[in-house]
């Protein structure tokens, strides 16, 4: 690695004046599970790494109206033993129980997982079907981003250069919901090719309201209202769920390298996808 200085403030007041101090020439470390593989291949050379391992309060996990209010460096870890995120969020456990080795759920951070941005991550690929909103802080105030708006490109997000990713916040659902997810890798813990989330809402056995989202489908996670109307217009039976597969490969844009080509991994995600949907009809949709 190229040399760097450290910091590891007490307090987020004093992380966010180093970060308005440096500028650019600042990054952030969370678990460091992707930081430090970018420093060591000197992709990134910063003149500061500002560490936010000691502030305790981004650790904190609660139940929040119905839904949860999350600090933006709870493990991978503390996230699936958690008891909340499992009652109000069951595939936000899955995913996060989904990530790596042990020792990198131990360390890797769901806001770290967000502000990587990775086309193909878990974590932000079922936040986005969770309707996540996602708080940060900068040295001007503080600013909360749609998941769905916070990815802007390849590894880019909407956090300026001296904001820190504060928070996640998951909203209650809205009526009965059963949920969704699938990953799809050569090997059992690899970084996976093609993610799915989906939050479904029913009124008895009609599904009212669909959140649904891919990883590994663009150049980053996705929301995908055109196939969310599908659902809400047909429904998710067999016949639906073939309607959806048609359409997926018209809208997805995997990037192509060598673990497949785009045409094969628009495949694969409309496999995954179709499993997906399955599986939130199949788990607690209501029956007449």
């Amino acid at each position: 690695m190229d040399s760097f200085e450290y910091r590891a403030p007490t307090d987020l007041r004093e992380g966010l004046e180093i970060l308005a101090e440096f500028g650019p020439d600042a990054k952030v470390l969370a678990g460091g599970q992707s930081l430090m593989i970018l420093l060591r291949q000197r992709l990134l050379a910063p003149r500061v790494i500002v560490s936010l391992k000691r502030l305790g309060a981004l650790t904190a996990i609660e139940s929040s109206d119905g839904g949860l209010r999350l600090g933006s460096m709870v493990t991978y870890r503390a996230a699936s033993a958690s008891p909340a995120v499992r009652a109000h969020a069951p595939i936000l456990a899955r995913a996060a129980s989904s990530v790596g080795s042990i020792h990198i759920r131990n360390l890797g951070t769901l806001g770290g997982s967000l502000c990587h941005a990775d086309p193909a991550a878990d974590v932000p690929t079922v936040l986005l079907a969770l309707d996540a909103m996602l708080r940060a802080a900068g040295s001007s105030g503080r600013n909360t981003y749609p998941a769905d708006q916070f990815f802007t490109g390849l590894f880019q997000t909407r956090i300026a250069t001296e904001e820190v990713l504060e928070g996640i916040d998951v909203p209650a659902p809205a009526g009965e919901t059963t949920f969704g997810y699938g990953r799809f890798s050569y090997r059992e813990g690899e970084y996976p090719m093609a993610v799915a989330a989906c939050r479904l809402t029913w009124d008895g056995q009609t599904c009212t309201d669909a959140r649904i989202a891919v990883g590994g489908g663009d150049v980053y996670p996705k929301r995908l209202p055109e196939v969310e109307g599908l659902v809400r217009r047909t429904g998710v039976d067999a016949g639906a769920r073939a309607e959806v597969r048609g359409v997926l490969p018209t809208i997805l844009r995997p990037m192509p390298d060598i673990r497949g080509s785009g045409e094969w991994k628009s495949r694969v995600l409309a496999g995954l996808m179709d499993r997906v949907l399955d599986e939130a009809a199949r788990r607690g949709a209501p029956r007449a």
